[in-house]
Parts: C-alpha cells; structure tokens; sequence
C-alpha cells in the first residue's frame, strides 16, 4: 500500500458523510420503543466520532512513522549494497595506491550518505533511526504495537571502525570488510520488512475500526423496516410530537434531510 492509502485511512471527511448519511435515513418511529426523538445526530456522532478520530490519529501517526523509516531503510541498504559491490570488486585483483585512494575516497562518501538518511528520517520532528532503546508504540482500545526502531547510526560507527582496521593491500581483510557491510545491509532490510508488517497490520486495524464504527452507528439509528402507511395512521401524542419537532427544525435548515421526508 502507498502512502495514498494512508490519506484514505484517514480521511474523516468520508467516514463523516457516511455517517450523515446513515442518520439523516433515520426513518419515523411507530412506537415509543422506537421514536425519533430517542436517537438524536448528537448521540449519534459526537462521541463516537472523537474516538474514531482520536483512534484513526494514532493508527495514522503510526503508518507514516513506519512507512518513513521503511523508505529510509531501503535506501541506506542501496548505500551499502553499492559498497559492498565495490569491495567485491577489488577482491583478488592487486589494487593501485590511486585505486585505494579511490575507494577510501568513496566508502568515506557512502558512509557519511548513510549517517545524513538516518539524520533526516524524521516524523513530528522525532528522529526515526539514530536513537537508542527508541520504541514506535501504537496503542487503541483494540491493539496495541510496540517494535523497537533500529539505530542506524550505531550500524555506521561499526562499519567505520572496521574501514580503519582494514588493509586494503590484504585480501582476507578486504573480504572481512565487505562481509560487514553485507551484514549490515541484511539487518537494515529485515528492520525494514519488520516495519513493513507492522505498517500492514495497522492498516488492517484502522479498516477494521472503521468498520465496526460504521456499524455501531447503523445499529443506534432507526434505520430500518419503515412502514408509511402505518406512520400515516399513527396519531400517537410521541410520534405526531417528533414529526412537529422535525417540521420546526427543517423549517430552520437544521435538519435538511427532514425537509424531504416530510415532502414525500
């Protein structure tokens, strides 16, 4: 999933028409049972949509952390994928003092690309991946998440203590070196595909919750079974008191949806 469907997550506005929608059917009442004016839109979507919202902000928040630290991951492991292709290079063929000049040059250059990802990968302004005992913790009222995000950083100071012991003239010791940077390049991917799980099972919670707030909203409004002609005949003092309330309140445009149903 792409980051549009995080926008979609998210989008309030849409969970917000379709609860309109389900309320604003709310067909007339023929018992007290019932009646209109047990279900009002403010019982309906008030409390619910704060949890809703304030649930969907944690989900959200938790999906773009995730999905910002994968991205940086994958290319922080391009970086030492490069590096590793170029020692592998090397291996076996007698190296120049300008071709060790060279590739000092460009592991120095790879290495300080790595640190300055790891540095920018931010989300609220929290650094991602060069924090120690750094957790992304999600919590609803329906699951909870907790991974620990990789320090990226402590990844690089490794590699560059092993560049200095290496001796370049050495094949063993050029192999060592190329075997830590693939190393580190597989523990950057599984730190990716660890969030990349993550990233999906929130995605799942925040359909599910939308869902089962869709639904819990269904089930509070009298949506269903509407029978007009019994309404028609219905001169009970509740239900022709709703139908006043609701022709003064549509007269005022609170209650549009009303306005149609009385026409009709």
């Amino acid at each position: 999933m792409d980051i549009n469907n995080i926008n979609q997550v998210n989008n309030l506005g849409n969970v917000s028409t379709q609860t309109t929608h389900n309320v604003n059917t709310t067909k007339a009442v023929t018992s007290n049972d019932k009646d209109a004016s047990n279900v009002s839109i403010k019982d309906l979507t008030q409390g619910d949509r704060n949890t809703l919202s304030l649930t969907l902000k944690t989900l959200n928040e938790g999906i773009a952390s995730s999905k910002i630290a994968q991205d940086a991951l994958q290319k922080q492991a391009e970086v030492l994928n490069t590096v590793t292709q170029k020692l592998d290079e090397k291996e076996g063929n007698s190296i120049t003092q300008d071709e060790q000049d060279e590739l000092k040059k460009e592991i120095v250059m790879s290495l300080q690309n790595f640190n300055e990802i790891a540095q920018n990968t931010k989300f609220n302004n929290n650094s991602l991946l060069n924090q120690d005992e750094q957790y992304l913790n999600i919590v609803t009222n329906n699951a909870s998440f907790s991974i620990e995000m990789p320090n990226t950083t402590k990844i690089s100071d490794g590699l560059i203590t092993s560049f200095r012991e290496t001796d370049l003239n050495n094949p063993q010791s050029l192999n060592q070196l190329s075997n830590a940077f693939k190393e580190s390049a597989t523990t950057v991917n599984n730190s990716a595909k660890e969030l990349q799980s993550v990233e999906k099972s929130l995605q799942t919670v925040a359909k599910d919750t939308i869902q089962d707030q869709l639904k819990e909203l269904e089930s509070k409004a009298v949506s269903n079974n509407i029978n007009f002609g019994q309404e028609m005949l219905d001169f009970s003092k509740t239900n022709v008191t709703s139908q006043l309330g609701f022709l003064v309140s549509s007269q005022a445009n609170t209650v549009q949806a009303q306005s149609v149903r009385l026409l009709s």
